[in-house]
């Protein structure tokens, strides 16, 4: 796996990183078994675990960037 830095200055540059990762994430996890999918290795989370994380997390960022910009 390569670890690849983004550096967006548009909005539609950052809506096509988040895309692109979005979609590079999807990929990584299709690609591994049930078993490794849901491993939780001592000391980090599983992969599932942090997929969980992710939508969680996005999903506060959503609900965040939804808000009048006074309300922010």
């Amino acid at each position: 796996m390569t670890t690849q830095t983004i550096s967006p200055r548009t909005k539609p540059e950052l809506i096509a990183a988040l895309n692109d990762s979005h979609e590079a994430v999807r990929q990584l996890c299709q690609s591994m078994t049930p078993q490794a999918f849901f491993v939780h290795p001592a000391g980090v989370w599983s992969a599932a675990e942090n997929v969980v994380h992710l939508v969680e997390t996005l999903s506060a960022v959503t609900r965040g960037l939804s808000m009048p910009r006074l309300v922010l």
